[in-house]
């Protein structure tokens, strides 16, 4: 069963974003930053797309989300099981539109973000034990790779970053909220963060911001910035039908009271 939660507030994204930092290198555990910005699908975005001679691949996305009370929301911190493999997004900063965040998967690595953001043991237990399931929707993604390669960061440094964009169709199979669906673009961009990150995290957040803002700049027709993210949607979606539920409900007793006192005169 699903329980209450979302999306709140983003104050609190710098902190979430230097624990997974630190964390990810005194554990080794592979994380990777992703720049992001969401675009509304028009005509133009597959023509753009198409005409260029970009690959595109199709996959499905099966997505649950957890949480507890709604507190890794607050913080930025967003914990999934896709396709059954556990996975995190830990926001730096910007918004549901324009974000920057840190990426982790894997288990382990899900289950010391819960311990150090909620400051718990995880010692012993599942995820699903220490969190509750929030949102669920499945996801028809196609995805362009619009450049692969090895980017330069100093001197004795380089690694593989990938700009891509990808155009998600989403809709629930939960029966408490399937009036849930829901399109949304993104350009992306994302290389592997590793060491002390600190600094090359803000140097990779600083080129990948530029690499998909001039994408975006250069075709504006292709990628009008608009939409909002599938989590924000699928909150709004299922507080609407919580609304007119209780609306209902609430209707339903005054007509019960209503014919009660009609019988009974």
């Amino acid at each position: 069963m699903l329980t209450r939660g979302g999306p709140k507030s983003l104050k609190s994204f710098k902190s979430s974003a230097f624990i997974a930092c630190s964390f990810a290198s005194a554990r080794s555990f592979a994380s990777t930053v992703e720049v992001e910005r969401k675009f509304c699908p028009n005509e133009h975005s597959y023509q753009y797309l198409a005409t260029n001679g970009y690959d595109k691949k199709g996959t499905r996305i099966h997505d649950i989300y957890y949480d507890r009370y709604g507190q890794l929301f607050q913080l930025g911190v967003y914990l999934r099981l896709r396709n059954g493999e556990w996975e995190g997004k830990i926001s730096v900063s910007g918004n549901y539109i324009n974000s920057v965040c840190t990426e982790i998967v894997g288990a382990e690595a899900v289950k010391e973000v819960i311990k150090r953001n909620l400051k718990i043991s995880t010692d012993g237990k599942t995820i699903q034990e220490l969190l509750k399931p929030c949102a669920e929707f499945v996801t028809d993604r196609q995805s362009w790779t619009l450049a692969d390669h090895t980017t330069t960061l100093t001197l004795n440094l380089a690694f593989q970053s990938k700009l891509s964009v990808v155009i998600d169709e989403s809709h629930s199979p939960s029966p408490s909220n399937p009036d849930f669906k829901h399109i949304v673009g993104e350009v992306e961009w994302t290389a592997p963060l590793f060491g002390e990150c600190t600094q090359r995290g803000k140097h990779l957040e600083r080129i990948g911001k530029e690499k998909v803002e001039a994408v975006m700049r250069a075709h504006p027709q292709a990628f009008p910035k608009c939409g909002a993210g599938k989590l924000t949607v699928y909150f709004q979606t299922l507080s609407r039908r919580r609304k007119v539920t209780n609306f209902l409900m609430h209707i339903l007793a005054k007509l019960g009271r209503i014919a009660r006192q009609y019988f009974w005169t």
